[in-house]
């Protein structure tokens, strides 16, 4: 049975593996942050991204529904509306 004499350096190589998945994942929430934010929803939302079925439910729902950002406000006639 083979058994690893360098626990220093998995636990190390582990560490930095984490350090990038958590990097990874805190631009994704911060990219949909603005995304939502623009779009007129509310930018919490991001936050279902890290939860593995709410992120497609959200992602449909972004990509299918009327964004409030471009629904026609009586006070804003030149305002953009969606097709």
């Amino acid at each position: 049975m083979y058994q690893c004499q360098n626990t220093w350096a998995g636990a190390l190589l582990g560490g930095f593996a984490f350090l990038i998945w958590a990097g990874m994942i805190a631009l994704m929430i911060v990219g949909w942050w603005q995304i939502l934010k623009k779009a007129g929803f509310h930018p919490a939302l991001s936050l279902l991204f890290i939860v593995p079925v709410a992120n497609l439910v959200i992602f449909l729902i972004v990509a299918f529904s009327t964004w409030p950002a471009h629904r026609k406000s009586p006070a804003e006639p030149g305002r953009y509306t969606a097709p």
